[in-house]
């Protein structure tokens, strides 16, 4: 009867150990994964200490949870200066002043008569290219930043393409006014230089001492005969 006793309480004795192993090892776990601003957390857990008499031993513990990153809800500023100028008959050019942005601009929406044109890189000007002459267009922009944000649309700018004869009058116009102004350019140089040459010393012929009296062929200057002959007339 003992050997049987002592082989059942050996048995309890073997569960019993075992079971406190399962507990010790199932709680002893490493500790969670720090959280990063970026949104992610480190999935490997640090060595953790486990109640006597396992001593120490180590294990993954669970990842942590993901930080809270920030979210950009600020639109760019509206885009300003815009201006349209037709270059011919079937092209428009549009500039404007760049926009602002809490992190950046991304990008700009060129819109023609209401209607979205043309996506664009972060630039301020596009040519508007394939219109119909003699023809009105109205035009604004709007400002894209990375998030999505997109500002309010510029105020609108309308420009008219050119007919071709008209065009062709206008460039007439410039050729002639370019013309006046090389010519009027050469006058001015002309005059500048004349003025800068130095006039001959002009001599005066003299009448010898003795001589009958001075008329207007002596070679004095009418003023100079005047006087001289105001000083005769009060000597008499």
């Amino acid at each position: 009867m003992r050997h049987v006793s002592s082989a059942r309480l050996g048995g309890r004795y073997a569960i019993s150990v075992a079971l406190l192993i399962a507990v010790g090892l199932y709680g002893c776990g490493g500790g969670g994964g720090s959280e990063t601003a970026a949104g992610s957390g480190s999935a490997t857990g640090s060595v953790t200490p486990c109640p006597p008499p396992f001593g120490i031993c180590s294990g993954a513990g669970q990842g942590g949870s993901g930080g809270n990153a920030q979210t950009d809800n600020d639109d760019p500023s509206t885009p300003s200066g815009l201006s349209a100028s037709a270059a011919s008959p079937t092209q428009i050019n549009l500039d404007w002043t760049d926009s602002t942005d809490n992190v950046a601009v991304t990008g700009y929406r060129v819109y023609r008569n209401g209607v979205l044109l043309a996506t664009l890189g972060n630039v301020s000007a596009y040519q508007n290219t394939g219109l119909t002459a003699a023809t009105t267009y109205s035009y604004t922009v709007q400002a894209l930043d990375a998030a999505g944000n997109a500002s309010a649309q510029s105020p609108a700018v309308i420009a008219t393409t050119p007919t071709l004869a008209k065009l062709l009058h206008m460039a007439w116009l410039g050729d002639q006014l370019a013309k006046k102004q090389q010519a009027a350019a050469k006058a001015a140089l002309a005059r500048q230089a004349g003025e800068s040459e130095v006039q001959p010393l002009q001599t005066v012929a003299r009448r010898p001492s003795g001589a009958a009296r001075p008329g207007l062929h002596d070679g004095l200057s009418a003023d100079a005969w005047l006087k001289r002959r105001n000083e005769q007339l009060r000597k008499r």
